[in-house]
């Protein structure tokens, strides 16, 4: 964390204070297992600003919360269970030519 602190110091002098409560504010929407993620992806990356950090970290935090809610298939029942093996009726092209001309 110190390292990518300090790099977000050396990269964008003049807004750290910015990039740091915009940091402070994502530690309070996200827990500590995601922020460590978020910030190691980021290192890995290069990526030294906290608005793309909070996207990283959101991303994480979606992809678990998924996981978590996708454990058994997803089973569709239908009324009809002959649904599949309807023919719809055909029409003959003599009657829209008929009509067209």
């Amino acid at each position: 964390v110190k390292e990518y602190l300090q790099q977000i110091r050396q990269d964008k002098p003049r807004y750290v204070r910015d990039q740091l409560q915009h940091i402070k504010k994502l530690t309070g929407n996200f827990d500590m297992e995601v922020m460590n993620l978020a910030m190691d992806f980021c290192m890995k990356n290069r990526i030294y600003r906290a608005t793309d950090l909070g996207c990283v970290a959101r991303k994480i935090h979606t992809r678990g919360t998924q996981d978590e809610t996708i454990k058994q298939p997803i089973k569709i029942e239908t009324i009809n269970r002959t649904a599949h093996k309807i023919i719809p009726n055909k029409s003959d092209i003599s009657d829209y030519q008929s009509l067209m001309n």
